[in-house]
């Protein structure tokens, strides 16, 4: 019972901290979205690490706009694969991401609230 009263906790938490766009707005964020940061992928990297960076903040922007009402989440894995793919590297291992990330994935996107991606690279570094 307390685990479960924690989650539900760790839940009203998020929705209290994360304020997603109003419907009304989701077209917009999602133009501003796509110029300001998806026409700017490479199709090619020279690194590993340059890969992850973007991935992280692709993720942390596209999770803030919150464009579906169900799925964000599931929706933002399968973009991060199919940019990891397009660029030639190896498929991102979700298999454990719930178990061993989930609490440490949601103070990541807190901080990415302030721009600071630090710790979404970290968590796609471990899941890679």
């Amino acid at each position: 019972m307390q685990h479960y009263v924690q989650k539900c906790a760790l839940i009203f938490t998020i929705s209290n901290i994360n304020d997603f766009f109003s419907c009304l707005y989701i077209h917009t964020a999602m133009a501003y979205f796509e110029n300001e940061y998806l026409v700017k992928l490479p199709v090619n990297y020279s690194s590993k690490a340059k890969l992850i960076e973007n991935e992280a903040i692709i993720h942390v922007e596209f999770i803030h706009i919150h464009p579906f009402r169900e799925g964000n989440g599931r929706a933002s894995l399968v973009f991060a694969n199919l940019i990891c793919e397009r660029a030639g590297f190896k498929a991102i291992n979700f298999e454990n991401f719930r178990r061993n990330y989930y609490e440490k994935y949601i103070e990541a996107l807190n901080s990415g609230d302030n721009k600071d991606y630090m710790p979404m690279i970290k968590i796609i570094e471990g899941l890679m």
